[in-house]
Formats: structure tokens, C-alpha cells, sequence
């Protein structure tokens, strides 16, 4: 069995990624696996992936605005994407560490460390909570329509994406042997940062 999601499919710097992959999952308090199978679903491991629709770049991709306070530079998406794409794998993982720090002991399984990533105001919600909706004059619209494949590919084709649709996703993208489980962990103290009251999202 493996021990790791897909470890073994990484060309560059296998050893180095894995060592710092393993002590950010244990910061985070998830499983090494959760965390690998986020990157594979958002980037396929590719440092400089770039969504030029919506500007998200690199291994988890972020969107500029959610990222520029911790990058410690002004809200400019273009310095931004490159400025990630422009750091190593071993960067980038160090910057999914702060990240995701405001989700520690949120994140319980392999679904929620990548709704944390996608939408962490779905954290914790049930499986027929809707995160896009077909038509929908706001926000919900707009995530239906740039990820509308999660339902026609995924989900049920009802026009909508439901945390049902994000499951069989990140299911489809599961290695079926490797080990899961992890022993639970205390919540930490809340971050410090601003949350966005229409995602849930520090920044």
C-alpha cells in the first residue's frame, strides 16, 4: 500500500517536496494525502498553473486577492501570478502552510482539506449543501459557471454544485491504495486575518 498519494508521480525535487509536504500536513494537523490529492485536483503539481479566467495560479490555485496580505504585497493580480509562479515547489508549499491555517482542525478528511481550498464557507456543511447554482444572478452563479463540469462530469446534472458533486470529484481523484485515517487534532486559535463575508475566506 502506499503510504502517500501520488509521491510517486513527482519528477522534481521528489525527496525535498515530500519532506516539506509531510511538515506542512503535520502543521495543518491532515493527512500528507489529503493535501496531495488537493494539489493534484488544482494543478497537477504544476508550480506555474495559471486559470486565466480568474487569474488562480499555482499549486493550490490561489486567487490574487485571498493572497497578497500573506505575500506581504499590494493587491496587483499581475505582480501577484508572478510572483507565485516565480517561487519554487518548496515555497509554495510553505505558503499553503499559512493559508490554510485557519482552517486547522477544520479540515477532517480528504473532503474538507480541499473545501478549505475551494470553498472553505462549505466547511463542515452537508452533503446537499450548494456552493454554484445555475442562473443565479450572484456569487453562487458565478461558481456554477466556472466550475460547472464538478456537476455535468461529476454530480448529478441538477444545475446545480453540491458538496454531493465536490465528493465524487475528489473521490475520482482518490488513489484507491493508499491509507486515509488520522488520528483527530485540537482545533488552534483563529487567525488574525479578515474574513470575506461572501466565501468565508481570510485575507
Amino acid at each position: 500500500m502506499e503510504s502517500i498519494a501520488y509521491q510517486k508521480i513527482l519528477t522534481v525535487d521528489r525527496q525535498a517536496f515530500m519532506a516539506k509536504a509531510i511538515e506542512v500536513s503535520e502543521s495543518l494537523q491532515i493527512h500528507p494525502s489529503w493535501l496531495m490529492i488537493a494539489i493534484r485536483i488544482e494543478s497537477r503539481f504544476n508550480r506555474k498553473a495559471l486559470n486565466k479566467v480568474s487569474n488562480a495560479v499555482g499549486l493550490i490555485q490561489w486567487i490574487p486577492r485571498y493572497v497578497y496580505t500573506l505575500l506581504g504585497m499590494p493587491n496587483n493580480p499581475k505582480r501577484i501570478v508572478a510572483h507565485i509562479q516565480a517561487m519554487t515547489g518548496i515555497e509554495q508549499l510553505e505558503l499553503i502552510k499559512k493559508f490554510l491555517a485557519p482552517y486547522r482542525g477544520k479540515m477532517t478528511d480528504q473532503y474538507q482539506t480541499y473545501l478549505a481550498i475551494f470553498s472553505p464557507v462549505a466547511l463542515g456543511k452537508s452533503s446537499s449543501y450548494v456552493i454554484g447554482q445555475r442562473n443565479d444572478p450572484g456569487h453562487k452563479g458565478k461558481a456554477y459557471e466556472w466550475n460547472k463540469y464538478l456537476d455535468q462530469k461529476f454530480g448529478n446534472r441538477d444545475g446545480k454544485i453540491t458538496l454531493y458533486d465536490i465528493k465524487k470529484f475528489v473521490d475520482a481523484h482518490t488513489p484507491a491504495n493508499i491509507s486515509l485515517s488520522i488520528n483527530p487534532k485540537k482545533p488552534a486559535a483563529n487567525d488574525v486575518r479578515k474574513i470575506c463575508q461572501c466565501c468565508n475566506r481570510p485575507f
